[in-house]
């Protein structure tokens, strides 16, 4: 999945990029799980920041609470 979609997918549930969180070249997607509305980080490498392999999207998707229910398709995280 390319990294401008994933933050443009992620934008819609209050998830928002922040490249000052992370150390270094990291940066790190930040804001509230859907379900429980804890607040939540996940850390990203900068050779993940042009596309971003199915080894970080999965975690992602589990930080974030997001499910085929919520309009996240299996389909969108691969």
């Amino acid at each position: 999945m390319k990294f401008r979609d994933l933050k443009r997918l992620l934008s819609k549930f209050g998830v928002e990029w922040d490249e000052r969180r992370g150390k270094g070249s990291h940066g790190a997607f930040a804001g509230y799980s859907h379900v429980t509305k804890i607040k939540a980080s996940f850390t990203l490498p900068a050779n993940q920041q042009r596309d971003v392999s199915k080894a970080y999207l999965n975690p992602l998707r589990r930080k974030f609470e997001l499910t085929a229910g919520d309009g996240v398709s299996d389909d969108l995280f691969v």
